[in-house]
């Protein structure tokens, strides 16, 4: 309860700040945009590409230091329909991405685009469906399953280029066959369909949904870890990973234990381990397995 307090503390200072204020009116505008952007898409009007990118980007420029953006974005509160938030949350990070890889522009463009509309097919699925709070039902899962097909229809005669149109196709597809809703394999699968997925996951685990509260990043960095190697691909995942993880450095943490401390070192080989300062003490999470980060303060 005593953490709870603490972090309700720090998110209402966060909450009042002039850079977050500047970010948050720079979201709920996008929001807007990017719900009438989709609303006409319904209707069969063309996608306004320009606009869209041009959305993305204003909430990118509306931070001074890039790595408030994933502070930011997670204290984003969204409303009983969380596709449009999570929509453009995975866009950004996608946007990142492809800058972390060196894409050419036209490259990252595309991926920006098919992040933001990866979900479209959402919008048909009812709100009470996507946010209930129990255990989904066989049918209703396999009825939230069909938004990756229902999205490519909505967006099949819409202009977009084939990779954008893949990538909404496919982007719940996985290495092992596990995904669907064909059970590729990892040859199948498109290079923009695999970035997506790792984005997909870590924004929904890293932001508060009905069905669950949300995980610190470096819980959801050592999930990926121990568990996602498998079924993403190791290429993308290892880049992710890596540069999210140095995105922390200088923040100040909690760990499993209780102590505070503040983020030092990353390990490439291990991001979800951090060197913690606490005081005049170093805690090598690598040598120190016991202990984990439970939350950023």
């Amino acid at each position: 309860v005593r953490l709870h307090d603490d972090l309700s503390i720090k998110d209402h200072r966060l909450h009042k700040t002039e850079n977050y204020l500047s970010f948050s009116k720079a979201f709920t505008n996008v929001d807007r945009i990017i719900r009438d952007h989709f609303d006409a898409i319904l209707r069969g009007e063309p996608v306004d590409q320009k606009t869209l990118l041009a959305s993305t980007e204003s909430i990118m420029n509306s931070v001074r230091v890039k790595s408030d953006l994933f502070t930011y974005m997670s204290h984003i509160k969204a409303d009983d329909h969380h596709t449009y938030v999570h929509s453009i949350n995975v866009s950004i990070l996608c946007n990142i991405f492809g800058h972390w890889i060196k894409m050419d522009q036209d490259e990252i463009q595309d991926l920006t685009l098919a992040a933001l509309m990866h979900d479209i097919g959402k919008t048909k699925i009812s709100s009470e469906l996507l946010n209930k709070t129990e255990k989904l039902t066989v049918e209703e899962y396999d009825e939230v399953r069909q938004h990756a097909q229902i999205g490519y229809g909505i967006i099949r005669d819409s202009g977009l280029n084939d990779r954008i149109k893949q990538a909404v196709l496919l982007h719940h597809e996985r290495n092992d066959g596990s995904g669907y809703p064909f059970g590729y394999t990892r040859e199948q699968i498109p290079d923009f369909a695999k970035i997506i997925a790792i984005t997909d996951i870590y924004d929904a685990m890293t932001s508060s949904r009905s069905y669950h509260t949300k995980f610190s990043p470096f819980k959801v960095i050592q999930l990926f870890e121990q568990e996602s190697y498998d079924y993403l691909d190791t290429k993308y995942l290892f880049i992710f990973l890596e540069n999210i993880a140095h995105y922390y450095l200088g923040e100040e943490v909690k760990l499993s234990d209780g102590t505070t401390g503040k983020i030092v070192f990353i390990h490439n080989q291990s991001p979800s381990r951090p060197i913690i300062q606490s005081g005049d003490e170093m805690i090598d999470l690598m040598l120190t397995r016991k202990l984990s980060i439970e939350a950023i303060l």
